[in-house]
């Protein structure tokens, strides 16, 4: 939304307009097939109430698992037969990563890996497009870039689809996403170095 303001003194008008964000009070999935969560993912999303990961059985393999890596060997063999897993902990144990902080300047991004980060770039994606319509993560994001991780995909073994981009400073360049994703076989991977924890 845009806040905007006018004043008038002395004959004299003065305006001004800043654009901003306005969340909905609870924010729930609203999603097709079921999504599941393990014992940690539930905890720290108990707002939106998933079901727990079945304890025994077989899963469905058209369902959403919402999982700390590494996660039940039965969660990993329904997504290879179509579902979904979404990794929202535990990233570091798939791809390299660095732990970063929101930047508003970017021409403070150093030659290290945890401080080489100026800005980012957010491709056209179901999960982000309602969050970022300008294509890149503003002050909205703050909260999901502070203390967040980003993946070095250089390291990594098959080409992931980049969900948000981690831009590199000049000093070191670098190819890092914060959320991306990978097809395993019939189902989709999604690993998110995003903080999702509430604070």
């Amino acid at each position: 939304m845009t806040l905007a303001t006018t004043v008038v003194a002395d004959g004299k008008t003065f305006a001004n307009d800043w654009s901003t964000w306005l969340y909905p009070a609870t924010i729930r999935p609203q999603l097709s097939v079921p999504v599941f969560a393990d014992e940690a993912q539930s905890q720290t999303l108990n707002e939106w109430r998933l079901a727990p990961t079945p304890a025994a059985g077989d899963l469905d393999n058209q369902a959403v698992y919402v999982v700390t890596w590494p996660c039940d060997p039965r969660v990993t063999d329904a997504m290879k037969r179509g579902a979904s897993v979404v990794v929202l902990g535990g990233g570091e144990h798939l791809l390299k990563s660095y732990p970063i902080t929101f930047r508003t300047t970017w021409w403070q991004a150093g030659d290290k890996p945890e401080s080489n980060l100026s800005g980012t770039f957010v491709y056209d994606h179901p999960v982000t497009r309602s969050m970022a319509p300008d294509g890149w993560c503003d002050g909205g994001w703050f909260d999901l870039l502070e203390c967040a991780a980003k993946f070095d995909l250089e390291t990594a073994s098959v080409r992931p689809e980049v969900i948000v981009r981690a831009l590199p400073s000049l000093l070191l360049v670098k190819d890092e996403a914060l959320p991306f994703e990978v097809s395993v076989e019939k189902g989709l991977l999604i690993v998110s170095g995003l903080n999702h924890v509430r604070r």
